[in-house]
C-alpha cells in the first residue's frame, strides 16, 4: 500500500508539474516574453491537473469547478521569498493574521501592472509587519512596533489603510504610498470607532461596511469619516462575514449557519432568499453537508463562495443559493499545505480569482466556469527550465522522496543555492 501511495503520489505531481509548465509556456504577451508565469508557486497545488472527464473539458481532480493556482506560505517564502525581496536579511512570514486584495489607483499603483493584477497586503501582526507586493515580481515589508497584534487589515484603491486594532478600534494612521513605500501620518493616534470586522463595500467612494461594538452593521466612510446605519431589512443577527459585489450583498448570519442575499436598490438593501440547509452530494457520490460557514465572497454576477472550517473546503452557490460545487483542500505535500480550516475568502473584483487564508497559508483558486481567462498576474523573475528538468529527472529515475520538501530533493536544492549566490 505505501509503495502504490508513492507511486501515485510521484505520477500526481508530475502531472502537476507538467500542466503548470505548459501553462505557464502558453502565456502570451509581455508575461510570455518573460517565459515566466509562476511556475514554482504553481507547482504546490495540487488541483490544478489537466484531466480529462466524460464531458471532455479541463477540471482538478476532485471535478470541482474551482483550481488551486498558486499558494503562500511560510515554507514557501523561507526558500523562494528571496526571489521577490532581493534581500536574505527579509523578515520571515511567521502568520497570516489577515490580508487585503485592492486594485490600487493608476496615481499610486506600479507601472508594470495591468488593470485587472492587484496588490496583496498581508498582516503578519505577531511580528509587527506587513508583507505586501508592490509589483509582480517585487515584496516588500513595513514594521512598526504599534500594529503588533493588530487583527485585520484594508487597504483602499487610493492607499489608505484601515486596521483593526488589538482592542477593537479602528485605526486610519497609515497609507501606501506612490513609491511603493507604508508611511505612517505623525503625531496620528487610533480612532474611538469600535469594530470587529471590515467588509469591502464601495472602496471607490471610500466606503465600507463595519460590524461594531453592539454587533451592528454600519456603513464607514473614510473621507468625511461619516458613521451610519447600512439600511438593510431585515437587519441580520449575529453576523459572521459579508460581501457586497455589484448590486449583491451576501450575509453570513446566525453564527454561520445561515446564509442571506440582498440586493440593492433605492438607497437600501432589500431580501432576495436565504438557505439554512448546507448538504450537497458530488456527482460521484460524495456527501457534504456544512454545519456553518464562517468567510464570504460574492462576484459581479451574483454567485457566492463561503468558506467550511469543519470540511475543509469551499462552497460555491449560484444566484438563487443553490450549492453547485464544493472544493475540498487537497492533503499537504511540502512545501504545500493543506488549507486546514479556511477563515477568509475574498474575490479580486476585475478579473475575480479567489484569495482563501487560514493562520499559515494563502490560496488563490480560479472558477473555471465563470472565469474562463487564463491571465494570471504572479510570475516568477528567473527562468525554471533548470528545475522542471531537475524535477523530471528525479521523478523519472525513482529518486524523488515525498517526504520531504521539493527544496530539500538533490538537484533543485543546489539550483535555489545558486539563485541565492547571484543576488
Amino acid at each position: 500500500m505505501l509503495s502504490y501511495m508513492a507511486n501515485l503520489l510521484k505520477k500526481f505531481t508530475l502531472v502537476v508539474f507538467l500542466s503548470t509548465i505548459i501553462h505557464c509556456k502558453n502565456q502570451k504577451g509581455d508575461r510570455s516574453a518573460s517565459a515566466i508565469s509562476l511556475q514554482l508557486m504553481s507547482l504546490f497545488s495540487q488541483n490544478d491537473s489537466p484531466i480529462n472527464r466524460s464531458g471532455g473539458t479541463v477540471t482538478n481532480l476532485q471535478n470541482s469547478h474551482l483550481v488551486s493556482k498558486f499558494q503562500l506560505n511560510p515554507e514557501i517564502f523561507e526558500n523562494i521569498g528571496f526571489l521577490y525581496t532581493r534581500n536574505l536579511n527579509f523578515p520571515e512570514l511567521r502568520r497570516i493574521q489577515d490580508f487585503s486584495v485592492v486594485h490600487l489607483d493608476d496615481s499610486i499603483r506600479d507601472t508594470s501592472l495591468l488593470q485587472t493584477d492587484v496588490n496583496l497586503f498581508i498582516l503578519d501582526s505577531p511580528k509587527g509587519n506587513i508583507i505586501y507586493s508592490n509589483s509582480n515580481q517585487s515584496i516588500r515589508y513595513f514594521h512598526d512596533d504599534r500594529i503588533e497584534n493588530y487583527k485585520q487589515i484594508y487597504v483602499l484603491p487610493n492607499g489608505r489603510i484601515l486596521f483593526i486594532s488589538s482592542d477593537n478600534f479602528l485605526d486610519l494612521c497609515y497609507t501606501y504610498t506612490a513609491t511603493g513605500n507604508i508611511s505612517f501620518t505623525p503625531n496620528c493616534i487610533k480612532t474611538n470607532i469600535g469594530a470587529y470586522s471590515i467588509f469591502e463595500f464601495k472602496p471607490d467612494n471610500g466606503e465600507v461596511i463595519l460590524l461594531d461594538h453592539q454587533k451592528q452593521l454600519k456603513k464607514f466612510n473614510i473621507i468625511d469619516n461619516s458613521l451610519t446605519s447600512l439600511n438593510i431589512n431585515p437587519q441580520p443577527i449575529e453576523v459572521f462575514s459579508l460581501a457586497y459585489n455589484n448590486g449583491f450583498l451576501g450575509v453570513l448570519e446566525n453564527k454561520g449557519t445561515k446564509l442571506t442575499l440582498f440586493s440593492e436598490g433605492n438607497g437600501r438593501f432589500n431580501f432576495t432568499n436565504s438557505l439554512e440547509d448546507f448538504s450537497f452530494v458530488t456527482q460521484k457520490g460524495i456527501r457534504y453537508n456544512a454545519p456553518q460557514l464562517l468567510g464570504i465572497a460574492v462576484n459581479s454576477s451574483g454567485s457566492i463562495y463561503a468558506t467550511c472550517p469543519s470540511e475543509d473546503a469551499v462552497y460555491s452557490f449560484n444566484g438563487d443559493l443553490r450549492i453547485t460545487d464544493v472544493y475540498e483542500f487537497l492533503p499537504e505535500i511540502r512545501p504545500y499545505k493543506k488549507i486546514i480550516n479556511p477563515h477568509k475568502i475574498l474575490i479580486s473584483k476585475r478579473n475575480e480569482y479567489l484569495y482563501v487564508s487560514n493562520r499559515s497559508a494563502l490560496e488563490i483558486l480560479k472558477d473555471s466556469v465563470n472565469n474562463p481567462s487564463d491571465d494570471f498576474q504572479w510570475i516568477l523573475p528567473v527562468q525554471s527550465d533548470s528545475i522542471e528538468n531537475a524535477f523530471k529527472n528525479l521523478v523519472n529515475s525513482g529518486g524523488y522522496d515525498p517526504n520531504k520538501s521539493i527544496f530539500d530533493q538533490p538537484g533543485i536544492k543546489e539550483i535555489v543555492q545558486s539563485w541565492k549566490g547571484n543576488l
